[in-house]
Formats: C-alpha cells, sequence, structure tokens
C-alpha cells in the first residue's frame, strides 16, 4: 500500500513535466560497464514499475531490454548493467545506471548523453506534446493546456464537443465520453462540466473544483450530476474535500473530509441515499448472496484487527451496523458514516440521529 499511495503523486508530476529533456547533473564512473546520472527530481523507477526516463547517447535511445525477458541477462538488475553492459541501463531513485553500447567509455569516445523525461514511447506523440509544451504560456489558461495533453495521450479514448475557456482560472466543456471499451469497461459520459481552480499562496494545499451534469455510465443514476473538490499541495499529493453525486435535486452520495496540512486527516462524514444497488453489486462481487454477509462480516473482522489498514478504527455499534446493512437480507435504505479524530486514530462511527435517507 505504501508504494501504490507514492506512485500516484510521482506519476502526476511526470504528466504534468513530461516530456522534457534532461541534462544529468552529474555522472561518474560507477563499476564494471555501469557509469551513472543522476536526475534532478523523484520520479516513479523501475522499484515503482518503470522509469519515466529514455537514456539518449548521441541522440538515439538505448535500448530497452524487455519487460519479460527471456533469460537472467535481460532482467533490469544492476548486477547486469555491471556486468554485461552493451546498453542495459536501469533507474533507481534519482539514478541511472547505464552503459554504452559497445562497452567503450563515454568520456574518451567524446559521446554525449541526454535524458527524456516521457510517459510514452510514441515517436508521434512525443512531438505532439513538446509542440504543446512550447505554448503552454501563449495558451494562458493551463486547464485548456492540460486537457490537450490528456487528449494527446489518450487518444480517441477521450472526446469533447466543445471546449470554453471564460478566464484564466476556468473551463467549461460539452458532450464529453470516455470510451473505455477497449479495457471492457462501458463508456462514460457527461453533459457538461465545470472545472475551476484556485491558488494559495503561501499554503501547501490548492483546489481544483468539478461540477458535472447528466453524467451516465454503468453504475450511475441515469443523467447525474456531480460536484467535487480536490485540494492538491506542491508535491502532487491529492486529498478529496467534498464529493456529492445526485439525481434530480436529491444526493444520492455525498462525502466531505476535513484535513489539516500537518495532522492530516482530522474527520467527515461520508454518507449514501440508497445503498440498494451498492448490496446488489457487492452480491455479484462476493460471487452471490451465500457468501455475502461472510464477506462483510471478514472485512469488518479484518479493519478492526488491523490487518486491512482502512485508515479508520470500527466500534462494536459500527460494525454491526456495517454487517446488517450491507448483508443480502438488509433492508437499511441510507447509511452514514461520522470519522472523527480521536487521539493517534481516526473513529468511525454510525450515528443514530441524522442518518441519510431519501
Amino acid at each position: 500500500m505504501a508504494t501504490r499511495q507514492r506512485v500516484l503523486p510521482l506519476f502526476i508530476g511526470s504528466f504534468l513535466r513530461a516530456p522534457r529533456f534532461v541534462s544529468p547533473v552529474k555522472s561518474s564512473r560507477d563499476q564494471g560497464f555501469s557509469y551513472i546520472v543522476e536526475v534532478d527530481v523523484d520520479t516513479i523507477d523501475e522499484r515503482l514499475g518503470v522509469s519515466p526516463f529514455m537514456v539518449l547517447e548521441d541522440g538515439k535511445p538505448l535500448p530497452r531490454f524487455p519487460v519479460q525477458p527471456e533469460k537472467r541477462a535481460d532482467e533490469a538488475t544492476l548486477y547486469n548493467v555491471r556486468t554485461y553492459g552493451e546498453g542495459r541501463h536501469i533507474h533507481i531513485g534519482r539514478h541511472i545506471f547505464f552503459s554504452t553500447l559497445d562497452n567503450a567509455d563515454p568520456a574518451k569516445a567524446g559521446r554525449k548523453y541526454i535524458l527524456l523525461e516521457t510517459l510514452t514511447f510514441n515517436t508521434n506523440m512525443i512531438q505532439a506534446l513538446l509542440a504543446l509544451n512550447e505554448r503552454r504560456t501563449e495558451m494562458g489558461n493551463i486547464g485548456a493546456w492540460l486537457l490537450a495533453k490528456l487528449q494527446i495521450y489518450a487518444g480517441p479514448i477521450l472526446t469533447v464537443g466543445k471546449i470554453d475557456v471564460p478566464g484564466p482560472t476556468t473551463l467549461r466543456l460539452r458532450d464529453i465520453r470516455i470510451d473505455l471499451s477497449r479495457y471492457g469497461l462501458p463508456p462514460l459520459q457527461a453533459e457538461s462540466a465545470t472545472i475551476h481552480w484556485a491558488q494559495a499562496p503561501g499554503q501547501a494545499w490548492n483546489h481544483v473544483a468539478f461540477d458535472l451534469h447528466g453524467l451516465t455510465g454503468a453504475g450511475l443514476p441515469e443523467a447525474a450530476w456531480l460536484t467535487c473538490r480536490l485540494g492538491f499541495s506542491t508535491d502532487y499529493r491529492i486529498r478529496l474535500d467534498h464529493l456529492e453525486l445526485g439525481r434530480a435535486a436529491l444526493s444520492w452520495l455525498r462525502c466531505h473530509l476535513d484535513w489539516n496540512d500537518q495532522d492530516g486527516l482530522q474527520g467527515g462524514e461520508i454518507a449514501c441515499a440508497d445503498i440498494a444497488p451498492l448490496r446488489r453489486d457487492l452480491g455479484d462481487a462476493c460471487g452471490g448472496v451465500d457468501m455475502q454477509k461472510a464477506w462483510i462480516t471478514s472485512f469488518c473482522k479484518a479493519i478492526r484487527s488491523g490487518e486491512l489498514s482502512f485508515g479508520a478504527r470500527l466500534d462494536d455499534e459500527t460494525t454491526e451496523t456495517l454487517i446488517n446493512a450491507f448483508s443480502p437480507d438488509g433492508t437499511q435504505r441510507g447509511l452514514t458514516l461520522r470519522l472523527t479524530h480521536d487521539g493517534d486514530a481516526i473513529t468511525m462511527t454510525c450515528p443514530a440521529e441524522g442518518a441519510y435517507a431519501h
């Protein structure tokens, strides 16, 4: 879980920066055929999945060895870079260990090395993204620039019918469609969306607010609306401040979380007005109603025992409420979970008064 939590902010950082050419901060001899270059920022690396850096030798990329190597010598390990060379390289932390194609000393051969931070190895896409980056200041609206960047990466997956730029901190979109069929998922579409963002000078967190209307997709109420407020820090961490999903004038799901920049999550509330669809989906996910209650019971037990970190602890009453609410024969329509800061932990309770219901 710690690894997954670390990947997202690093990935977002690379998305905002890439593609860009980076001159190594410094380079030096390592061991065997290996040399070291240091990069200027923290990014995803081989330990977290894959490196966003391409190593260019005199303008040409060093070969990427197979993701699923046929022999041990092709595995992405520091030992293989040092022992075999021949262009092998590996990214660990802020250091990239690399070897030349012919195992020659790069300094004596007069070769020049540069790094390309990129989230794609498609040459045409890289060229389009580089051209877009040059227009960032000219575009003025950072949201329009990010949307254009996202569309280049997504290709036909993301389509927007109309884009309006009413000001430097607002973006309005119409007829948005996300086609996820290639991943075996149903499409998601919205009639319109408005995005606002605000900078907070001298504070760790800034904010982005989304307001979507006519949102449709699997598991969502027909013609739903959604409002969301996200906070983000200078190191690209994200927090959810508010989320509300509904249809007509009714909120179907509502969530707000209270944060402190120094101490993290302080409390909040998560409320669902109609948990029947969630109960049905849970039954399918558990393999049928016979397993449903056993699954939710073991889930709550794992949270209480600490085997599954959920960021909050459950008392007896909350545990019983959750089990009864999500059991196949449950009749509860609405459910409210309240999070409160209690010492060094977050306590989760189901308040009897003011429970969220139609």
